[in-house]
């Protein structure tokens, strides 16, 4: 099979999953530690950013302006990859994932 075939198949079965959008070093996550960590973060005391002015996509630079948190300790002890990054919340029911030194989008959580 040739790598453009099966370029475009990989991009069919990722467009085809309910996983989170993910960037190349990103965790990945299984459905049930994907719910459990939703879950947890929207049980956080951090306020919600109000709303954005930049596209919230893997790779995008978070602003300044956006204040990021430490990942909690209960979601590392699920997914003990998450501690190296920080995060903020959005209104709109979005956790972004970020890798802190980059300020670069890592993971969008819905």
């Amino acid at each position: 099979m040739s790598n453009r075939i099966l370029t475009v198949a990989a991009a069919l079965l990722l467009a085809a999953t309910s996983a989170p959008v993910l960037a190349q070093d990103a965790v990945v996550l299984s459905p049930d530690q994907q719910t459990t960590i939703v879950q947890d973060f929207s049980g956080t005391d951090v306020t919600p950013v109000p709303s954005v002015d930049f596209d919230v996509d893997v790779g995008a630079a978070v602003p300044d302006t956006i204040e990021l948190h430490p990942v909690p300790d209960s979601i590392v002890k699920v997914v003990p990859g998450y501690s190296k990054y920080e995060y903020f919340r959005i209104a709109d029911g979005r956790t972004v994932i970020v890798e802190p030194t980059t300020k670069k989008v890592i993971t969008v959580l819905k």
